[in-house]
This record gives structure tokens, C-alpha cells and sequence, in this order.
């Protein structure tokens, strides 16, 4: 993959569809990724699911998801995700084997991030021409093609200078907030690595959306089972029962 992304600008999105295409890729399409989510008011605690993707577990011919962990913290940050980590190494014994990618709704403090909540979020940002703005974005398919949005570019750079392009366009300039909010020199960066194209496909989500519904749908579904601010010990004993032999298809 990194000798196609070196490719003159016009090779690569060919080069970079036959690598998506090909066996290899297909083996590992969708495994070996974190889905990571928090769900408050369980307890006294924050309550955050990790659940995985598999090569070896499938269901519909696709890597299942299956929960890995549960934690309890006091906090939501990034050392209490170090900390869960270390849990996992310690206990899972990983023998130098490492996931491509951890996904999440919209945490600063780890990897790929929901493409589904990055599009309604733009949607409130957006007063007028909404459908084009997600367009410019997302990118679109129109018959048998689909043309690229501008989370779809493979550099920052031409990543900036199609944001910069967009920008001057009228159904943008229609939108003052949506201006404002990619003014946040941070934004573009993380827009670009936490969304982009080229690390979903490092990932192995090929041209598929960066999504947590899996995960979500899980926590929906403890958060049915289990009562607002259960104590500590009692919700504990409810998510070790939940969690034997629990397998969770992705939807």
C-alpha cells in the first residue's frame, strides 16, 4: 500500500481499488479492529466497552464482533485507556500481534472516529445546501461512479487545497458556522487522520466509513438490562453474566 500512495496522483486510486480487491486484502477486510464506546450513568463510574473483530469468528461470511473487555473509570482520558490496554496485553498475551486500528464515536484520545456522527454533526453545522455540502465531504456515487469527497484524498496537502477550494464555493460561503468550525487550524489534521481515507484503509475497512454501531448497539443494549447508577459491585457481577459466550453482529 505504500508504494500505491506513492504513485502519481492519477495511478493511485487504481492501484489503491486492486489492493482493496485483491484475496489478501479480502482475508483481513474488517478484522483485527477495536470498536470502542462509554456509556454513562450505569453507576457511580464511566462504563467503556471494547469489543473486536475477528478473522477466525464470522457471521454472515463477516468478522463478527465479540465483547473483549469492559472498564470502569473514574475518568474518560487517555491514561484510562492506557490502563485498559495494559489490562488486555497483560491478560490476552498478544505474542507481538497488534489490531490495525481502534475506532470510536468521537474520542480525542484514540484512532479512526465514527464517519456517521462526523455527518450529522456537519448537517447541524449546515443552514442551507446541506445534501452538497455532505456531498463535497463524504463524496458521492452517481450510476456505476463515485466521485471522491474531500475525506477521500490520499495527502494534507491536497487535502488542504481541496478544503480550500470548497470554501469559496457558494452553497459553503451560504453556511457561516460550517466556515467557522474548519477555521480551527486543529480541525483539518484531525479531520484527515481520524477520518481519512488512507488510514480506513490501513485499517482494513477499505473504502468502506469509519462506523461504532456495533458497539453501540451493545451498549444500548446493557443500558436495557441494567438499571441508572446500579452500584459498583452489583453492576460488575450483571456485565460478567452478560458478557459469557456474547457475540454481537455488526449492523
Amino acid at each position: 500500500m505504500e508504494d500505491a500512495l506513492k504513485l502519481p496522483s492519477h495511478e493511485r486510486y487504481d492501484q489503491l481499488k486492486k489492493i482493496v480487491e485483491s484475496p489478501s486484502y479480502k482475508e483481513i477486510q474488517e478484522s483485527g479492529i477495536v470498536y470502542v464506546d462509554t456509556t454513562f450513568n450505569l453507576s457511580s463510574l464511566h462504563l467503556t466497552l471494547a469489543m473486536f473483530s475477528s478473522p477466525h469468528l464470522l457471521r454472515d461470511k463477516k468478522p463478527a464482533l465479540f465483547t473483549g473487555c469492559y472498564m470502569l473509570s473514574s475518568k474518560k482520558d487517555a491514561r484510562a485507556y492506557e490502563f485498559m490496554a495494559k489490562c488486555i496485553d497483560k491478560y490476552v498475551l498478544p505474542n507481538g500481534k497488534i489490531f490495525r486500528a481502534i475506532v470510536t464515536d468521537a474520542d480525542g484520545a484514540l484512532n479512526l472516529q465514527c464517519m456517521i456522527h462526523l455527518r450529522k454533526n456537519i448537517v447541524v453545522l449546515c443552514d442551507e445546501h446541506v445534501g452538497h455540502v455532505i456531498n463535497d465531504i463524504f463524496g458521492y456515487v452517481y450510476g456505476e461512479v463515485r466521485y471522491k469527497g474531500l475525506l477521500d484524498e490520499i495527502t494534507f496537502p491536497e487535502f488542504e487545497q481541496k478544503l480550500i477550494y470548497l470554501q469559496k464555493l457558494s452553497h459553503w460561503v451560504a453556511n457561516p458556522r460550517l466556515l467557522e468550525w474548519f477555521k480551527k487550524g486543529f480541525k483539518k489534521q484531525k479531520l484527515f487522520q481520524r477520518y481519512g481515507l488512507v488510514n480506513r484503509l490501513k485499517a482494513g475497512l477499505g473504502f468502506a466509513e469509519s462506523q461504532t454501531n456495533g458497539v453501540e448497539g451493545e451498549n444500548m443494549n446493557l443500558k436495557d438490562g441494567i438499571d441508572d447508577y446500579t452500584p459498583v459491585q452489583a453492576l460488575i457481577k450483571k456485565l460478567e453474566k452478560r458478557s459469557h459466550g456474547k457475540i454481537t453482529k455488526p449492523k
